[in-house]
């Protein structure tokens, strides 16, 4: 379901009035960053935005297991990879913790942790900048002008 995914969780009622069947349970929280109502209808509306045909965003609440978007991927119980709508305070939000907790210009590295990183970045879809633009690497070198020095220099 795309709203727990995202950390909501619901209780309903059926027998009650068609304004109070449905009762936040649960709401993502973070350190300093909280979530509330504003960010459950934001999200339906995403939802709506990605599912064909809803026009409504009650229509998208009552239909977010169903809806795929963009935002987030994983694979399901078959292994099958999958997408959901992620709410982009979420984004944010991983992306601030990740930035934060990298390595810094100007910090020393040894070797190894050299080459863990760059396998790491090997496994990233996009690995040229942070979710916020600032580049990840430096070119130190450009190899088509060493091939080009260095076939010039032989022949």
């Amino acid at each position: 379901d795309t709203f727990a995914a995202n950390g909501f969780h619901f209780d309903t009622n059926d027998d009650a009035p068609p304004t109070q069947r449905l009762r936040v349970t649960k709401v993502p929280f973070s350190k300093s960053v909280t979530f509330g109502d504003n960010d459950i209808h934001e999200l339906a509306s995403l939802l709506a935005e990605d599912s064909p045909g809803v026009t409504n965003s009650a229509s998208a609440f009552a239909r977010a297991s169903s809806a795929k978007g963009k935002g987030g991927s994983g694979t399901d119980s078959q292994g099958q990879e999958k997408t959901f709508v992620r709410l982009p305070k979420i984004s944010a939000m991983f992306a601030s913790r990740a930035c934060r907790s990298a390595v810094m210009i100007g910090t020393g590295l040894d070797t190894e942790a050299m080459y863990r990183i760059v396998r790491k970045l090997q496994t990233i879809e996009q690995p040229w900048n942070c979710p916020h633009g600032r580049p990840t690497m430096r070119h130190l070198a450009d190899i088509s002008e060493m091939v080009r020095d260095a076939i010039a220099t032989s022949g």
